[in-house]
Formats: C-alpha cells, structure tokens, sequence
C-alpha cells in the first residue's frame, strides 16, 4: 500500500511517517494527513514517547504531547496506534484517524470493534 500527503504540510520525507527519532524533527502535535490508492484517509500527529511502545500498541496523548499507555484514572482528548514499535523518549508520528490494526489488551469476541 502505498501512501500519499493528502494536502500541501510540511512533511520532509515519507519514511518520517514510519520513522521514530531520538530528536524532534517537527513540531510536536503537528498533524499530517495522507490518503492511499484506495482512498483511504489516515491522520498522523507528532509525539515523544512516555514510555516504550511496541508496535500496534493503543495509547493516549497527554496535553504536551506525549504519548502514554492509557489508564482509567487519565484523561485524554487524543488516542491513537503506535504504528511501529518506539524507544521511551523517542519522537514519531502517532496514527490518530483512518484504517490500521490495534493490539488489544484482552480477548476479543465476536461484534467487537474499534474506530
């Protein structure tokens, strides 16, 4: 699957979407939007790591941007997947809207889904 900056963003090269730093690139909380050759629309936002992340993992962004397991004792207005697997402290673009595939904590059963 291929995808494709959806509008004019500062994005510097497309392995940045699938890329974690040591050092910030872009501003945190900048959002990129791409679309595919489905059409399929997917929305990123620039985060550190509060923690090691493995790939697919579900977490929550904290107001400054840090992306941290979720817990029923905080509260987050952004949620996203963890796309590949991220060092704690490092910086990467978190998928917060369109299609992927999340790690569940627990089992699944049938009619069970997630947006």
């Amino acid at each position: 699957m291929t995808e494709f900056i959806n509008n004019k963003q500062a994005l510097i090269i497309a392995d940045d979407l699938t890329t974690a730093s040591t050092t910030a690139k872009y501003g945190l909380g900048q959002e990129i939007e791409t679309i595919d050759e489905n059409k399929n629309v997917r929305k990123y936002i620039y985060v550190k790591a509060g923690a090691d992340l493995t790939a697919k993992d579900t977490v929550m962004v904290n107001p400054g941007f840090v992306a941290v397991a979720p817990s029923t004792s905080a509260f987050a207005k952004i949620t996203g997947v963890a796309n590949i697997g991220v060092a704690d402290g490092s910086y990467f673009f978190l998928q917060i809207k369109g299609q992927t595939i999340a790690k569940s904590a627990g089992a699944t059963t049938k009619d069970h889904y997630t947006k």
